[in-house]
């Protein structure tokens, strides 16, 4: 059904329940509109006051085509309560339109587009990879959002096992898609570890891939996702499905692999159970790591004891959709394996859905009215996000006070429990709106969310983007409103403000550290955590915090290494009962995890000349960058209706000296403008790539000396009803199977047809994966992008008039060219191919050469 058409079924079915919500409504009807349906979802919905469905009637009747219009109303309501909303009844009281009076903070035309479901994200699609699809075994599965994840799916899965990759893809286009088939194509005992920020995003990414686990009919019906709330016997489930090679993934948060799950992740690396280990949303490593969550810094410590475990190596891959330069060089600094390049791929392009709207406010009533017009006037499913957990508690109360029920409170004071119930009503539509601090929405997937409203400054501009960056993920307009007092500017500086200790207090903290703590072999030292500073009389957790960022200080200014040592605990003495030898190993482990040890860089590491060298520039140049992250918004906030959005974010997110693709959804400076159009161009067709290396020499088994092989073969059995080519196909599958198994092929070009003849002809149980390009005729339908990283089989379609000319592509490009041998070259059409190829050979020959 049309638009049109769905509101007139909307109308008819609400006019039958005869102003009863009986059974005629049922929120299984086949509607698309977002708004309409929803409308049925809330006057259905036990928890929906009455409120709550005048705003959905409001949100159905803004989204109509048709103007002045109205809906049957299904509820006895007064006109006190629909008069503040911009609604109005007829006079018999049957039917609610809206009013002309609908609208405060924005008028109509602004939020038009949101209600329309105006498509702004245009993407290109690239035909997924047939192997991809088979082993997900989802046809929701069949295109790739845009060139960039296409690489990023090819680089994680077609590279080295110890190989570390940064992937730099905007929200929405698929990160996710990344870490499962990582996990599809590891072996069935070997783990991926996912590291996320939030347990909110631990039980939310767990959940999916029970989904696709389901779907692939490998679930081993427990939990994928790993936090502190969870039984002990949960985590002894977890532990044992590891070491027994079951839990094919596990997402939790780094301070969980450093504490609770490093034993058993050491048992897993040393039995070659541990194949990936993906960092979302890691530009938080650079971010939260320095101060506020030091254990994604550390954690990188434990990412590289980890591969030295390992003899089958362990493939670390860092995603994010805001990575900024900075961000890329910690990374760098903390991931990278020594020898070998880190590869990153770029295929940023910033957020087309978003529309933005900056209004201050100079006194709490005017902020608690602001507050209640965004809640009134735009559309949901919606979040509004605070600063802090008192204001977002604040905020809560405040809405509840006006009337509303479906209504969600998520901060970090939320138990876990009460979050995974939060997010499944979110998720499941029975919720509208969530109020929440920081720990609710990194990376969560809704896609239909419209509204953003801060209804407070963020601390920065990163995290100012990351959280509107929730809304509008299915590619239509969304809306992003900040509300803000001046006061908040002191609030967000402050919020920002990094804790970095100071060159002086840094030294004598690590003299403390070195004094007290035991040399070991080879140089290195295990310091205690648990030191007290000089001028301290007890312990504490912030001393230990102390001396923690004074150590990851130190390393990131290149003064030492921070190592994890495999745990070895007590083993059990015949002499011991059971509850001795747990006292043992509690006493053993409580040391453990209080100990680290350090690898001195510098042999001056003491001195406080060397601090002032190294230390002290490293400090300063880290605290401009967070300085710089404030500074950059609040000069926004300040100029918004002078300075486009899309530049501001252009220069913050440039890396490399390439700036992602510009985009306005709409800011407040170009909203004002006259004669600027706002367009939505296609995205995503472009992938940089960085440190990823292109196989110049075949792989041993093909006896190959040249990078363009061709290989010739002649055409029979035609006759107009055969196929040659999928006859050869079926012929060849032992051989090209082979070729792709053991990695000596890694792409086969052909057209559509033959690739899907290719795979229907793949023994059973064929499990490698490969990728597949289409080849043209004409070398310039190509399209700009050319990554010939990795060996090809082309095998050239029997309706080709004459032979691919592939002096167009990149030098040195592997290639295993399979072609009849009647076809002849736009050089010289009266001469077959092979003939002018000096290195062609016969299929024949070929083969005995593999054989």
């Amino acid at each position: 059904m049309n638009d049109i058409t769905e509101w007139h079924y909307l109308h008819a079915t609400l006019f039958e329940s005869n102003s009863n919500l009986d059974s005629n409504l049922d929120s299984n009807l086949d509607l698309t509109n977002l708004y309409y349906k929803r409308l049925i979802v809330v006057l259905l919905s036990e928890n929906a006051t009455k409120i709550d469905k005048l705003l959905a009637y409001k949100d159905a009747l803004c989204a109509c085509p048709i103007l002045e219009v109205s809906l049957p109303i299904c509820l006895e309501v007064t006109d006190v309560e629909i008069d503040s909303l911009g609604l109005s009844l007829d006079a018999f009281r049957e039917n609610i339109s809206l009013t002309d009076n609908i609208t405060s903070l924005f008028n109509l035309d602004e939020v038009k587009p949101l209600y329309k479901m105006q498509k702004r994200r245009n993407v290109q699609g690239y035909p997924m990879d047939p192997s991809l699809i088979a082993k997900l075994n989802n046809l929701d599965f069949t295109h790739y959002k845009g060139e960039a994840q296409k690489m990023s799916v090819r680089t994680a899965l077609l590279t080295e096992r110890n190989n570390t990759l940064i992937i730099n893809l905007p929200t929405g286009v698929g990160k996710t898609l990344i870490a499962h088939s990582l996990a599809a194509y590891s072996e069935d005992n070997e783990l991926t570890l996912i590291i996320v920020p939030t347990t909110g995003l631990a039980i939310e990414q767990g959940k999916r891939v029970r989904e696709l686990f389901k779907t692939m009919n490998v679930d081993h019906g427990g939990s994928y996702f790993w936090h502190g709330q969870q039984t002990g016997q949960q985590h002894e489930d977890i532990k044992n499905k590891i070491r027994n090679g079951e839990q094919k993934v596990l997402v939790t948060s780094p301070e969980s692999a450093c504490r609770s799950l490093l034993p058993t992740l050491f048992y897993a690396a040393n039995n070659n159970l541990l194949a990936n280990i993906v960092i979302d949303e890691a530009h938080i490593v650079e971010q939260w790591g320095v101060s506020f969550r030091p254990d994604f810094q550390i954690f990188s410590a434990l990412v590289h004891a980890l591969r030295d475990k390992s003899k089958s190596g362990i493939k670390c891959t860092l995603m994010s959709a805001t990575f900024t330069q900075n961000s890329i060089e910690v990374l760098t600094e903390l991931f990278a394996v020594p020898g070998k390049d880190i590869i990153e791929i770029h295929g940023s392009f910033l957020r087309p859905e978003i529309q933005y709207k900056v209004h201050k406010v100079n006194s709490f009533e005017e902020h608690q009215n602001s507050i209640w017009q965004a809640i009134s006037e735009l559309p949901k499913p919606m979040v509004v996000y605070s600063v802090t957990r008192q204001d977002a508690q604040s905020v809560y109360d405040f809405i509840l006070s006006k009337g509303l029920g479906r209504v969600e409170l998520f901060t970090g004071a939320t138990d876990n429990q009460e979050r995974e119930k939060i997010l499944e009503r979110w998720k499941n539509n029975e919720s509208d709106i969530v109020v929440a601090t920081s720990a609710f929405g990194v990376g969560m997937d809704k896609d239909d969310v419209r509204s953003i409203v801060h209804v407070a400054l963020p601390e920065n501009i990163d995290r100012f983007y990351q959280e509107v960056g929730r809304s509008g993920r299915d590619g239509n307009a969304s809306q992003s409103l900040l509300i803000y007092q001046e006061k908040d500017f002191d609030t967000a500086k402050r919020l920002n403000n990094i804790k970095l200790i100071t060159v002086g207090l840094g030294l004598e903290k690590w003299i403390d550290l070195w004094e007290h703590g035991k040399e070991t072999l080879n140089g290195k030292r295990i310091v205690d955590l648990t030191t007290i500073h000089k001028g301290l009389n007890y312990q504490s957790i912030s001393n230990q915090e102390w001396n923690w960022r004074t150590l990851l200080l130190m390393q990131r200014s290149g003064l030492i290494n921070i190592e994890f040592i495999e745990p070895t605990p007590p083993q059990w003495e015949p002499n011991l009962n059971e509850k001795e030898h747990q006292v043992n190993t509690s006493a053993y482990y409580s040391t453990y995890y209080n100990e680290v040890t350090i690898v001195p860089l510098d042999d001056n590491h003491l001195d406080r000349s060397t601090w002032d060298e190294k230390v002290g520039p490293q400090r300063i140049k880290e605290k401009q960058h967070q300085s710089k992250n404030f500074s950059v918004l609040k000069q926004w906030i300040k100029n918004s209706d002078l300075e486009c959005f899309s530049s501001v974010l252009s220069a913050f997110y440039t890396i490399h000296q390439i700036l992602p693709e510009p985009i306005c959804g709409g800011c407040p400076s170009c909203a004002k403008r006259e004669n600027v159009t706002i367009f939505f161009p296609v995205l995503g067709r472009l992938a940089q790539i960085y440190g990823l290396k292109k196989l110049v020499e075949w792989r041993p088994g093909l006896n190959l000396n040249t990078s363009l092989q061709g290989v010739y073969y002649p055409v029979t059995e035609n006759n107009g009803r055969r196929d040659p080519v999928k006859s050869l196909i079926r012929a060849s599958i032992s051989w090209v199977s082979s070729l792709l198994e053991n990695k000596q092929i890694n792409i086969i070009r052909t057209d559509f047809n033959h690739v899907e003849a290719i795979q229907s002809y793949l023994p059973r149980g064929f499990s490698q994966f490969w990728a597949f390009e289409p080849l043209y005729e004409n070398p310039n339908l190509y399209g700009v992008n050319r990554h010939d990283y990795w060996p090809e089989l082309v095998i050239v379609p029997n309706d080709f008039s004459q032979f691919p000319d592939f002096s167009v592509e990149h030098d040195q490009a592997l290639k295993l060219i399979l072609a009849k041998q009647e076809l002849t070259t736009p050089i010289n059409p009266n001469r077959e191919w092979w003939l002018s190829d000096p290195h062609a050979i016969s299929l024949n020959n070929f083969l005995s050469s593999i054989s």
